[in-house]
């Protein structure tokens, strides 16, 4: 044996190449065992993850949906509108929107053709158990974060009845009517008012919203106003009662929900 040269143990390299990299990962992300080295490590595997979409399903890793991001336009304010009135965000991650499954199927499918349309993904149909009413359903967290930002979700207090409009509808005549539009679609009526006058029975319709919320209740109100209307506000509805009112409604606002529409025809129809 040539003198200088030491025979070191198998595998005697191992624990100094370990430290090496247990230091070189610290000085990476950080601590392994706090809340903020778990993130960092978390963010680097999601990145390696993006980078090789291939590698990232063969290991059962599910990346996020890419959506299209749409600029503000008066078909994004009429789907706010429809959230709002009779939708919502579940966990984060699910936008569903409940519809009636006897009359409102047609609904239904334009708000599927929106959300193809507005965000470029593919949603699917859900009864509710026990009910006569279904959901419209889209799975991705990225959408969840991009209508929570269109929302202005401070005010999307839904549970507080504390639920209003973002002020990016509120500032565009356009908008705002297609907003109305999304709304009276979801949590508004077409019905029938009947009164009494000297034994003889009267009737003609209204277009009523109805919501728990005030700070909302009172924008609708605006908004009509602002369109020239002149609606009623109440404690949970506002209401158009005038005939030509309603006509101008259906003429210049109109609906993509045809229960609304063919209940206010089927009216027209009997009174003619």
């Amino acid at each position: 044996m040539s003198k200088g040269i030491k025979i070191l143990p198998d595998y005697s390299h191992c624990k100094k190449a370990a430290v090496l990299g247990a230091k070189r990962r610290y000085e990476l992300y950080g601590n392994p065992g706090t809340a903020e080295g778990r993130r960092k490590g978390g963010l680097n595997s999601i990145r390696k993850f993006h980078a090789d979409p291939d590698f990232a399903k063969r290991v059962g890793f599910q990346l996020r949906k890419e959506i299209r991001r749409p600029g503000e336009s008066a078909e994004l304010a009429e789907f706010v509108g429809i959230v709002i009135g009779d939708g919502g965000i579940r966990d984060g991650r699910q936008v569903a929107v409940t519809f009636g499954t006897a009359k409102e199927k047609p609904f239904a499918k334009h708000v599927q053709e929106m959300i193809g349309r507005l965000f470029g993904l593919f949603s699917s149909i859900y009864p509710k158990k026990g009910a006569l009413a279904a959901d419209v359903v889209v799975s991705s967290v990225s959408l969840a974060e991009y209508l929570r930002e269109k929302l202005e979700n401070k005010k999307f207090h839904r549970s507080l009845n504390r639920t209003d409009l973002p002020e990016w509808v509120l500032k565009n005549t356009e908008y705002k009517a297609s907003c109305l539009r999304g709304l009276m679609d979801t949590d508004g009526g077409v019905y029938c008012h009947r009164y009494k006058i000297r034994g003889k029975w009267y009737q003609y319709p209204r277009l009523s919203f109805c919501s728990t919320s005030p700070f909302l209740l009172h924008s609708v109100n605006n908004i009509l106003k602002d369109l020239k209307f002149t609606p009623k506000i109440g404690l949970y509805r506002v209401t158009l009662y005038r005939l030509p009112e309603l006509k101008r409604y259906f003429n210049e606002i109109g609906t993509h929900n045809p229960k609304h529409s063919e209940r206010y025809a089927s009216f027209c129809n009997r009174n003619n």
